[in-house]
């Protein structure tokens, strides 16, 4: 949602330039340079006192700056304003326009938002959080990664993400549904998640990742088919809100 800030009313003061310092014995200004003072070296220390001056006005809000009168009637939005620094078939652009937190989200959005920490570089943790593509925050380890991916309503972890996915046959696997060891066990180091990014070689026994990696960060990786973390073999699923 928008945001919209109004600045109060001030008054402007007006400071004068050195324009007008230095044709103010012409216009009867009574800012005038001493009989016995080289013009130059008036000039140089009223270019000094007008920047201090300057300073504080700006300081005591009594003078407004061209940004902050501009800004009197600013409405900000913080996902638009993102946006418009992107380029429009840029992974960031695509996520903004699509999915509500928790509902159903397509393929090519779930890589997008993927792409978005990978594009970003985002370092792991189990404790850190980092926002998405419209601000929402998500804890930046392996699940948390699945989790903005899929732009769920929490940032579950490998023992209850099951609740958000079902179990399907490895010949089923599309982009976007998810590959991981996941249920009771799982918790800490003894899980891990990824999203699955195609097949990376015609038998079908190795595939792309999007993922979290413990040490890396935001990646994009190959793992191979049934891949083991401590005594838990990887089992493919699919999100069940996906279209």
């Amino acid at each position: 949602m928008a945001t919209t800030r109004r600045f109060p009313a001030m008054k402007a003061v007006r400071i004068p330039s050195m324009a007008t310092a230095a044709s103010a014995t012409a216009c009867g200004s009574s800012t005038t340079i001493p009989k016995d003072e080289n013009p130059m070296s008036f000039m140089n220390r009223y270019g000094v006192m007008r920047a201090l001056a300057i300073a504080a006005l700006s300081a005591s809000g009594a003078l407004l700056t061209p940004a902050a009168v501009q800004a009197q009637d600013l409405t900000v939005n913080a996902s638009s304003a993102e946006l418009l620094a992107e380029p429009s078939d840029s992974p960031v652009a695509e996520a903004l326009a699509a999915s509500k937190v928790g509902g159903p989200i397509s393929r090519s959005e779930v890589r997008s938002r993927a792409m978005y920490w990978i594009n970003k570089h985002v370092p792991y943790s189990m404790s850190k959080y980092y926002r998405d593509p419209q601000g929402r925050r998500y804890r930046t380890d392996c699940s948390g990664f699945v989790a903005m991916a899929l732009h769920l309503p929490e940032s579950p972890n490998t023992v209850t993400l099951p609740k958000y996915v079902k179990r399907i046959n490895w010949s089923s696997l599309k982009k976007g549904d998810v590959v991981g060891t996941l249920g009771a066990g799982t918790a800490g180091a003894n899980g891990h998640v990824v999203i699955f990014d195609g097949w990376a070689n015609k038998a079908h026994t190795v595939f792309h990742t999007l993922e979290q990696r413990g040490g890396v960060g935001a990646t994009k990786h190959k793992r191979s088919i049934n891949f083991k973390v401590g005594s838990h073999a990887a089992k493919p699923y699919r999100y069940k809100k996906i279209k």
